[in-house]
């Protein structure tokens, strides 16, 4: 499918209002829902359909890049939101809409899990001071959503591996694994935006061997 018809079909898709907003919603939700220690057979069916039917949408154009990330203090609604794209969009504020088509690009605007990670972290009295103790204080002691996560860091990326991350089956087995990483690679990605002011990309998302491996660059503001 060329880019051009990629986006639109992307924008019609969205003007017949297929449920993709459920993804912000009921992600979101399912990943408080997970935090707040409940059933996980409920969380699943929160999200499963909104899981389903966003994968849908993206696997339709089968065009979208890697997610880029965005601080709660670079959107418009205030909270951390990730955007997947068709071509390349240059943003300083996200703003608070469904999607964007600008040109030969577009973009989807996402809720995420890792979004959803930060607001409980923060609403439970974690500050986010640096990286490293973001990631201990609210990905590993509150959240627990890995039993180890190490950063290494390399120029303006971030080499992040992932042991014992948390696996949801009905997100797992879509292609929102691939574009937004991981639940525990898409909460480092939400978590270093949030702490440094400035988006973070995606560049690179693997298992291997037991072991989530995510490649993250920062980008300017």
């Amino acid at each position: 499918m060329s880019l051009g018809a990629s986006v639109m079909v992307t924008g019609a898709l969205i003007l017949r209002q297929v449920p993709v907003l459920l993804l912000g919603i009921t992600i979101t939700a399912a990943s408080l829902a997970l935090l707040g220690n409940h059933d996980y057979d409920y969380v699943r069916l929160m999200a499963e359909p909104a899981w389903r039917n966003t994968a849908m949408l993206i696997e339709e154009t089968g065009a979208f890049t890697r997610a880029v990330y965005y601080p709660s203090s670079l959107t418009e609604v205030g909270e951390p939101l990730a955007l997947i794209q068709v071509g390349e969009l240059k943003l300083s504020r996200v703003p608070a809409r469904l999607s964007i088509v600008k040109g030969d690009s577009a973009a989807l605007i996402l809720h995420n899990i890792g979004g959803g990670v930060i607001k409980y972290c923060r609403d439970n009295g974690v500050v986010f001071n640096d990286v490293e103790s973001a990631i201990r204080d609210c990905l590993i002691k509150r959240v627990g959503i890995a039993k180890s996560i190490g950063l290494d860091s390399r120029g303006s990326e971030l080499h992040v591996w992932v042991k014992g991350g948390l696996r949801l089956r009905h997100y797992d087995s879509t292609i929102l694994r691939n574009l937004l990483g991981s639940p525990a690679v898409s909460s480092v990605a939400a978590l270093v935006a949030e702490v440094t002011n400035r988006p973070v990309r995606l560049i690179e998302f693997e298992d291997k061997n037991g072991v989530e491996w995510g490649v993250l660059r920062v980008m300017e503001g």
